[in-house]
C-alpha cells in the first residue's frame, strides 16, 4: 500500500507493521512510537535484575562424592542443586516495578546528553532555579511508581515533601523552578542539569 501525505496529515501504523518512508520534497517528518518491551525482552531484563538483587548465594558443593564413572553425565545431584537454587528465587511487585522503571527510563544506546557548555555553579543555579521554569530535556525519561522515581535508568526515593513536585515534572515535563528550589531536591535537579538532563 502506498500513501502520499499532505501537510498536516498523520499516518498511523499499528505495532509490528514494517514501513519505508520517503520524503518527496523538503520537509520535517516525525516518527513517534510508544515504548512497550516485548515479553522476552523484559524477561531478560528482569532476570538480570534478579541476578543483581535477589539471586540466592552459594555455590555447588558435593563433599565426599566418589569420582564419577561417567564424567560427561549431568547427574541427579547436580539437577537437585539447580532445582533447589531456582526454587529459592523470590520477588515482589516492588521488584517488578523497580526493574520495569529502570528499564523503561533507560536511554537507548545511541542517546547522548549534552551538558551545558558553561554550567552555572551550584549557588548560582539555586538562585536561577527559584525564578525560572524547569524543562526536561526531550531525551530525559522521568517515571515514577508509588514512592520510587526513575530517571534515565537510575532509581531514587525522594523525600515525601518533594514527591508532588517531581510527579508534576514527570507528567508535564516542565515545572516552575520555585517548587524544586528547596532542600535536597535542589541538589537532585542540579545534578540532572549538569548532565544535560534538564534546562532552565
Amino acid at each position: 500500500v502506498q500513501c502520499v501525505l499532505e501537510t498536516g496529515d498523520l499516518l498511523y501504523l499499528p505495532p509490528g507493521w514494517g514501513h519505508d518512508g520517503v520524503a518527496l520534497e523538503p520537509c520535517f517528518t516525525w516518527s513517534i512510537g510508544a515504548r512497550a518491551p516485548h515479553a522476552a525482552e523484559f524477561a531478560s531484563v528482569f532476570l538480570d535484575y534478579l541476578q543483581e538483587h535477589r539471586l540466592p548465594a552459594g555455590s555447588y558443593r558435593d563433599p565426599g562424592r566418589a569420582p564419577a564413572r561417567q564424567p560427561a553425565r549431568i547427574d541427579r545431584t547436580m539437577l537437585r542443586h539447580a532445582e533447589s537454587t531456582l526454587a529459592r528465587l523470590r520477588w515482589t511487585r516492588a521488584d517488578v516495578a523497580e526493574a520495569l522503571g529502570e528499564h523503561l527510563s533507560a536511554p537507548k544506546t545511541h542517546v547522548f546528553f549534552a551538558p551545558p557548555r558553561t554550567p552555572l555553579a551550584r549557588a548560582a543555579f539555586r538562585r536561577r532555579l527559584a525564578v525560572s521554569r524547569v524543562r526536561l530535556d526531550p531525551r530525559t525519561r522521568l517515571l515514577w511508581h508509588a514512592r520510587r522515581f526513575f530517571v534515565n535508568g537510575e532509581r531514587f526515593s525522594p523525600s515525601a515533601g518533594a514527591r508532588a513536585a517531581l510527579v508534576s515534572l514527570a507528567d508535564r515535563r516542565s515545572l516552575e523552578g520555585a517548587r524544586l528550589a528547596r532542600g535536597p531536591r535542589t541538589d537532585l535537579v542540579f545534578d540532572w542539569y549538569r548532565r544535560g538532563g534538564l534546562a532552565l
